[in-house]
């Protein structure tokens, strides 16, 4: 009596093979997927700081001066700017600078990190009423101060 049993199912072998390649596939994936996350956020902050920069220069075209540029009432384009990057990174990052005499004002933040750390990156994006927007490694506090009222490298 010869009794042939049919083959059902997968061994345990392939089954370790496909679970392997799967768990390969997916840490490729997901390390990517940060460092995309991660220049998406860059962006946004870059273009936010952008619009910063052109909406204080349109309250000067209508005020005919600096002062209050920074001012959530006066300037709602610049204020929601703002708003949109302390989301992205963290409250209370962005330092912002009018010269005592106002006569020139710069905005510097930090730059969401490639790496999913946000808000440690070296590396700040500033801009200021001279049409300066650059990005470069000195801290917000040292580029963007009341003293020279723009961004100093």
């Amino acid at each position: 009596m010869i009794f042939l049993f049919k083959k059902t199912g997968f061994t345990i072998i392939e089954l370790v093979v496909v679970v392997a390649i799967l768990a390969v596939l997916s840490t490729v994936v997901a390390g990517n997927l940060v460092t995309y996350i991660a220049k998406a956020n860059e962006a946004t902050i870059k273009g936010n700081m952008s619009t910063i920069a052109s909406s204080a220069t349109a309250f000067f075209d209508r005020e005919g001066e600096w002062n209050n540029v920074f001012v959530a009432a006066n300037n709602p384009t610049a204020a929601n700017a703002m708003h949109s990057i302390n989301s992205i990174i963290a409250p209370n990052t962005i330092v912002t600078a009018l010269k005592s005499d106002n006569s020139s004002w710069c905005a510097c933040t930090v730059l969401v990190q490639r790496g999913g750390s946000q808000g440690t990156s070296l590396n700040t994006f500033c801009v200021d009423s001279f049409g300066y927007r650059k990005e470069s490694s000195p801290t917000c506090t040292s580029r963007c101060n009341a003293t020279i009222g723009r961004c100093g490298d």
